[in-house]
């Protein structure tokens, strides 16, 4: 080879390196927070960020160089391009991960921004709320100057002890808990406090509460202003446990589980594999992942002493073979043997950490592995600030909470939750709600209600639903409240023709919508379990840069029915944006209310936009919208959607009946269906309340 023709390929060879790095530089900064190493949170994802933004190729330099000529000298340096990503590339891009891609440029593709679609990774180790320094607070007590330390068998005793004496303290206080494990045989009861703080000895090294009964975890009551931050909260005995199908009998209605080797069901707490509240899940390995979810083509059974639901009638645990053998009350397909199954032996009531009546709660960097009911609740509360809060089970569990993840019931202010993970829940990742009060009787200008645990004041707005199909009557403003008898005194001239002398029978109930809370969920993980990731039964909710994963029976619920729980209201003013939706077992979002007896009336959830979002490999309908008014589902892109057919459910990517206002708008979608939009299904095909819907900008995409 000539000296020449050396020096050019060298020449080449270093360009092409150049290029490389320059890319991956620019893909640094794009990833990157503030040039820090990427850290991930342990076992939120299995998946990896791809770098998207693609130099030329060894292939196309090489051509570049040979087709066109030489300018200037040999060691010029020519230009790097940045190559722009087709719509097949971008959609690879965002299956890729959980989390937003660095995308380049891109062709058009449905979203209005592709690299703002999905959790910003940084979420996750961003402290939101930091605990004062020393000097910052009033009393600073290290807990083990009063005998709380990871020696102890039990702390509960000296913790009472320590919070009675903080109860009578001036000012803030903060208590430090050395890093270790400190176990508690009785809950953590926190009543009457103000300004206080829980912390590690070590800033974002947890220290561990360790549950030995299966007790509620932490309580508080009439607290205000309290943080909570870098702690782990698990149960020394779980109480889910799971193992494999080694056989069935379908005409006794039998499954015997062989329990894995990791849980002793000889212990009475399992009360010889007796299930008296509890639940059935089979699951199976998602290899994308790497983790087990609930099968929801299989058998999801549970106990429920509330709603007649019982169809675990008895459980028998033979410790010589460490078989559990169910009897179910109903025929039940018999799984294959091998098939996975996690038994929960407990449900709802057991929170891992409840507050009520408080104010002002903060949690930072907690860890929820195992709870004994829901993870979290809070009711009748007001402003809860939730950041890094990761429900994930620790190794060699299934199962985390075995109800809901979180669930807020009647509260006020500002609900902002943030950065967390909230996975492998038996019930809802998130339940947000407000409560419907029953009309009981109505006289002039007052009216007396049941159920008045929500907080009602003067100068509150009430709405009233119609019991017929819970469209809007008309709302009334609070005058006068006696909390004690339930009665309101109330401007009766503010309702839409509404007759008071009939109230008790035509109104549904009514809804206090002044005291309705602002919810924020942003940069949050949802999957990998059983029923709905988020109920949206409140008003003024965004809900951004999400990923939704695996989840049972549908992502998110923006909706109102009536049922024995009372949870309202009727939600309005709702922005779903930026998220990501993989593999979910129903209706990704769906905007939908009924009444009582099965009726439905057009613009009763109203406001809603689910803008910008990427929906992958949807069971059903990824959006529909049942009883929406003012409703834009815009700049979306759908890929692989419909992937279990149903004759009885087109596959199409946006379903609406029985709708008003609508815009169906720039969406993109690969051609598993025929039509973009369904406006009816079969049996609506006569319904005329869909009204003013308007699809323009839709792009049907021929299969790669």
């Amino acid at each position: 080879m000539k000296r020449n023709d050396c020096l050019k390929n060298l020449v080449r060879l270093c360009l092409l390196v150049c290029g490389w790095l320059l890319g991956a530089c620019l893909l640094t900064a794009c990833q990157g927070n503030g040039g820090g190493t990427e850290t991930r949170m342990p076992d939120t994802s299995t998946a990896t960020d791809s770098p998207v933004t693609l130099p030329a190729t060894d292939t196309d330099s090489a051509t570049a160089s040979e087709t066109q000529p030489a300018t200037g000298t040999d060691a010029e340096t020519e230009p790097v391009t940045e190559r722009v990503l087709s719509v097949y590339e971008v959609i690879d891009s965002l299956r890729a991960s959980d989390y937003a891609a660095s995308l380049g440029k891109t062709d058009a593709c449905g979203l209005r921004d592709p690299s703002a679609v999905g959790v910003r990774q940084e979420a996750f180790t961003t402290v939101r709320y930091p605990v004062p320094a020393d000097n910052e607070v009033g009393v600073v007590i290290n807990v083990s100057e009063f005998g709380i330390t990871p020696d102890a068998a039990d702390n509960s005793a000296a913790l009472r002890e320590l919070l009675t004496r903080v109860s009578e303290m001036q000012g803030s206080v903060k208590l430090v808990f050395p890093v270790g494990t400190y176990r508690f045989n009785s809950t953590l009861n926190f009543y009457g406090l103000t300004d206080l703080y829980v912390c590690s000895d070590q800033p974002g090294t947890p220290f561990s509460i360790l549950m030995t009964e299966w007790s509620p975890g932490i309580r508080l009551e009439n607290t205000r202003n309290i943080l909570f931050s870098d702690f782990t909260l698990d149960y020394e005995t779980p109480s889910a446990v799971w193992g494999e199908v080694t056989g069935g009998d379908a005409v006794a209605h039998t499954v015997s589980i062989r329990i894995n080797d990791a849980f002793d069901l000889s212990n009475p707490r399992y009360k010889g594999g007796k299930i008296t509240w509890g639940s059935y899940m089979e699951m199976y390995r998602d290899e994308e992942t790497g983790k087990y979810c609930p099968n929801d083509r299989g058998n999801l059974l549970y106990n429920s002493t509330g709603d007649g639901i019982k169809n675990i009638q008895d459980g028998v645990y033979d410790a010589g073979t460490r078989t559990l053998t169910l009897t179910f009350r109903q025929r039940i397909a018999i799984p294959a043997e091998g098939t996975v199954v996690n038994v929960a032996f407990t449900m709802y009531e057991n929170f891992g950490f409840h507050a009520k009546g408080c104010e002002n709660i903060r949690l930072e960097g907690a860890y929820f592995y195992h709870t004994t009911g829901m993870a979290i609740g809070m009711s009748s509360c007001r402003n809860i600030y939730l950041n890094r809060v990761f429900l994930s089970p620790r190794e060699g569990m299934l199962m985390t909470a075995t109800a809901d993840g979180l669930h807020c019931m009647n509260c006020t202010g500002d609900i902002v939750i943030t950065g967390c993970v909230f996975e492998a829940s038996h019930d809802d990742c998130m339940n947000i709600n407000g409560r419907y009060l029953t009309v009981k009787s109505s006289e002039g200008n007052t009216l007396t209600l049941t159920g008045l645990d929500v907080p009602v004041f003067p100068g509150d707005v009430l709405e009233v639903y119609s019991k017929e199909d819970l469209h809007i009557v008309g709302s009334f403003t609070v005058t006068a409240v006696d909390a004690k008898t339930g009665i309101l005194s109330i401007d009766k001239n503010t309702f839409k023709n509404a007759d008071m002398s009939k109230v008790k029978d035509l109104f549904h109930g009514t809804a206090n919508i002044t005291q309705s809370p602002t919810l924020t969920v942003r940069d949050c993980l949802m999957g990998n379990k059983r029923n709905r990731g988020m109920l949206i039964q409140v008003r003024n909710v965004t809900v951004e840069n999400c990923t939704f994963r695996n989840i049972c029976h549908g992502p998110v619920q923006i909706f109102s029915v009536p049922s024995s729980f009372g949870e309202g209201i009727m939600p309005a003013h709702v922005s779903v944006r930026n998220c990501k939706f993989f593999r979910c077992g129903a209706t990704d979002v769906n905007i939908f209310s009924w009444s009582a007896t099965g009726g439905t009336a057009p613009g009763t959830v109203q406001d809603v936009s689910v803008c910008n979002n990427f929906f992958c490999e949807s069971v059903y309908y990824p959006v529909q919208v049942s009883t929406g008014g003012n409703v834009t589902v815009a700049d979306n892109l759908f890929d692989r959607i419909g992937t279990r057919p149903d004759p009885m459910n087109p596959r199409c990517a946006v379903r609406v009946t029985c709708s008003q206002d609508v815009t169906v708008r720039n969406n993109w979608m690969l051609p598993f269906a025929k039509r973009f939009t369904v406006m009816n299904t079969r049996e609506a095909s006569k319904d005329k309340r869909n009204q003013r819907v308007v699809e323009e900008g839709s792009v049907l995409l021929e299969k790669k």
